[in-house]
C-alpha cells in the first residue's frame, strides 16, 4: 500500500512545457496546474446534504448549497440532484442559483415551471446540469418531478448566469411552496 502526503499550499508556479504539477490547495482539494497555468480538480467530488431542510413560509427558501472551489475550468459540468417531500397541497417552484453568496441572492441559472397542487407526502425531485461556459458564466438545464408530473425548464431559450470562476462560488437549490412545506431530504452536487 502506498500513501501520498501533500502539504497544503497556495497555487504553485506554472510548470515547464509538457509538465503538470499536482498539489493540495489551501481548500484541501487535490488539483493540478498545467503548463498553460490552468488549474483543475483531480477526480470526482460530490457535496451532499447533511440534514433535511424545510421551506419556510411561502417565499423562496435555500434548501441546499455546494461550494465550488476557485479554478473551475470552461467545460466543467456539475450535476445537482435533490429529493424531498411535500407536507400538504401547495404548489412547488424550484430554482438553481449560482454566485458568491450561497443564498437566494445568487444569480438564477435555472427555474422549473410551477407544479400542480401536491398531496401530503408526495415526493419531488430536481435534476439539473450546470456547465461553465466561460470564466464568468454558466449555463444550466434540467427538470423537476413533482409526484408523477414532469416540471420542465421554464426558461425557453438557453441563457447564462454570471459567476467568477477564479474565486470560490456556490451552486444553490431553492424552492417556494405555496402552502405547507416542502422538505428536502437528500441532495448532492457532483463534478462530472
Amino acid at each position: 500500500m502506498s500513501i501520498l502526503k501533500l502539504n497544503v499550499v497556495a497555487v504553485p508556479s506554472t510548470p515547464a512545457a509538457g509538465k503538470v504539477r499536482v498539489f493540495a490547495g489551501t481548500d484541501k482539494i487535490v488539483k493540478q496546474i498545467d503548463d498553460a497555468g490552468l488549474i483543475s480538480i483531480l477526480g470526482r467530488r460530490a457535496t451532499t446534504m447533511p440534514a433535511a431542510v424545510p421551506t419556510s413560509g411561502t417565499g423562496e427558501t435555500l434548501l441546499f448549497k455546494a461550494l465550488i472551489p476557485a479554478g473551475a475550468q470552461i467545460g466543467d459540468t456539475f450535476r445537482v440532484t435533490l429529493f424531498g417531500v411535500s407536507s400538504s397541497t401547495g404548489t412547488l417552484l424550484f430554482r438553481a442559483r449560482v454566485g458568491a453568496n450561497g443564498s437566494i441572492a445568487d444569480n438564477q441559472a435555472w427555474i422549473s415551471t410551477t407544479s400542480a397542487a401536491q398531496v401530503a407526502n408526495a415526493w419531488a425531485e430536481v435534476d439539473v446540469l450546470i456547465t461553465l461556459r466561460s470564466a464568468i458564466a454558466v449555463q444550466a438545464s434540467g427538470c423537476a418531478l413533482a409526484g408523477a408530473v414532469v416540471l420542465p425548464q421554464l426558461i425557453g431559450a438557453p441563457a447564462t448566469a454570471a459567476i467568477v470562476s477564479t474565486s470560490q462560488w456556490y451552486i444553490d437549490i431553492t424552492c417556494a411552496c405555496s402552502v405547507g412545506t416542502f422538505t428536502a431530504q437528500n441532495a448532492a452536487v457532483e463534478a462530472m
